[in-house]
């Protein structure tokens, strides 16, 4: 009995000692290995950051023996295919693009999975996974209002001011502008009919001229909602802050403005057809690569301008999703895993220049900032990233109602039909309250204290 005795107390502490080593000795192969065989199929958009990501993810297949099949499309026609196989449950895709925007509207529908069992599987995801890590708005930018993470990201990214510095010390401008007036001032210093001063989104949309112009109203004092729920939008200050963000472009910006999306501004910059731009800070990528870009050692990036009331920086979060009716999730979760991890996010900017990481240790390594030395972009970036992170409340865009497509939607229009001029300021804000006060009726908010939605 005692030999019996011996043996079973060695065996145990055999075991205690072993049990911890083997934990230790994740994989993403071990972790796959239920999975392999199954091909993970991806909805999400074009992107600089999804460039990046498409010449790494083949090693994931490699160890895993996960297929990955990306399906790219424009913003616009992705949100509608997304929303349409979610209503359907399809049930087409394991992974989805998630942003800021889409999480208080997915997670009333009951489109996106909750992460947190995932997280906490140690079968599914790595010791060195580190939730803290991540840039902190990019998370709570996908964590619904019961605190439910429903996406992580893999890109986030604050609006940034592109400038040519030839053109600046031509005319004799000593920097970029730190005000909206001084803004004002280089626009008409250095406009000339040939190369415009400025373009700045005008397309009407939630994610279009709305996600540029997000910052204006606030910054000029406005707010959606009064304390009762009812929209505010067509006040003194959002008739400053239209009239101001329409003046730009129609006084100082390119024949046609009224058409620019983003895509035609970054175009026309990276041609050299503009002095400046602001717009979201993944394009310095763009802005510096010879093949795309006649203005490569040319320009540099700076801050986004203080308002006359406020300095609010645009901030969006690109993320990925696991939609509840996904067919492998399991699988999915892996990928998701691996492209938002800390190897990866390093791997992507520093090899392959998709530089809008959502990973604090990637911003903070030296390496980072050597590697996005040009134009001032790397420090630039990461110290907007910085400030929009740590905005305690990041609403003062409505994003977290799960009405806001409808609401942008509206004031977008609005917008557009300010800068072509089809509508004057105050008839067209008007019109987009009248909407907006429509919207949020049915939604039940009027009447309610603005604090219980965040405002």
């Amino acid at each position: 009995m005692k030999k019996i005795g011996l043996w079973f107390l060695v065996t145990i502490l055999f075991c205690l000692l072993v049990v911890p080593a083997q934990a230790q000795e994740w994989s993403w192969k071990k972790a796959a290995e239920p999975y392999q065989g199954q091909t993970v199929y991806i909805l999400v958009n074009f992107h600089p950051d999804i460039e990046a990501t498409l010449p790494i993810y083949k090693q994931f297949e490699e160890e895993t023996g996960i297929k990955v099949q990306f399906d790219l499309l424009v913003r616009r026609q992705m949100d509608i295919k997304a929303e349409t196989e979610l209503a359907a449950e399809t049930g087409a895709y394991d992974l989805m693009h998630m942003g800021l925007w889409k999480t208080a509207r997915y997670a009333r529908r009951n489109w996106a999975e909750p992460l947190q069992k995932y997280i906490n599987d140690p079968s599914l995801t790595g010791p060195d996974f580190d939730l803290d890590d991540f840039v902190y708005n990019a998370l709570r930018a996908l964590t619904d209002k019961d605190e439910q993470i429903l996406g992580l990201p893999w890109s986030t990214e604050t609006g940034l001011i592109y400038y040519r510095t030839d053109l600046y010390e031509k005319y004799g401008i000593p920097g970029p502008p730190k005000t909206f007036a001084e803004m004002e001032d280089i626009c008409k210093k250095v406009y000339t009919k040939d190369i415009p001063s400025i373009a700045l989104r005008s397309v009407r949309g939630y994610g279009i001229n709305m996600w540029s112009f997000g910052r204006y109203g606030g910054s000029f004092g406005g707010s959606y909602f009064d304390d009762s729920m009812r929209p505010t939008v067509n006040t003194e200050e959002w008739i400053k802050a239209t009239t101001f963000y329409a003046g730009l472009n129609n006084k100082y910006g390119p024949s046609g403005i009224g058409a620019y999306k983003h895509y035609e501004l970054v175009q026309d910059f990276a041609q050299g057809q503009l002095v400046m731009i602001e717009d979201a800070g993944p394009w310095g990528k763009t802005f510096n690569d010879s093949e795309k870009s006649k203005v490569v050692g040319k320009w540099k990036a700076a801050m986004l301008t203080k308002g006359p009331v406020k300095h609010q920086f645009s901030h969006y979060t690109h993320g990925l999703m696991i939609p509840r009716v996904a067919q492998h999730k399991e699988a999915a979760w892996l990928f998701l895993q691996y492209m938002t991890s800390k190897e990866f996010q390093l791997k992507r900017a520093l090899l392959f220049g998709g530089g809008s990481v959502t990973r604090t240790s990637t911003l903070e390594d030296p390496r980072y900032a050597i590697t996005f030395d040009f134009g001032d972009w790397g420090g630039i970036n990461a110290a907007s990233l910085k400030i929009a992170s740590a905005v305690e409340n990041p609403y003062f865009v409505p994003y977290n109602l799960p009405e806001y497509k409808e609401i942008g939607d509206t004031l977008g229009i609005a917008l557009q039909n300010i800068i072509t001029g089809d509508q004057t300021p105050q008839k067209a804000l008007d019109s987009a309250n009248e909407v907006i006060l429509g919207i949020l009726q049915e939604a039940g908010y009027v009447g309610k204290p603005s604090s219980q939605f965040g405002f």
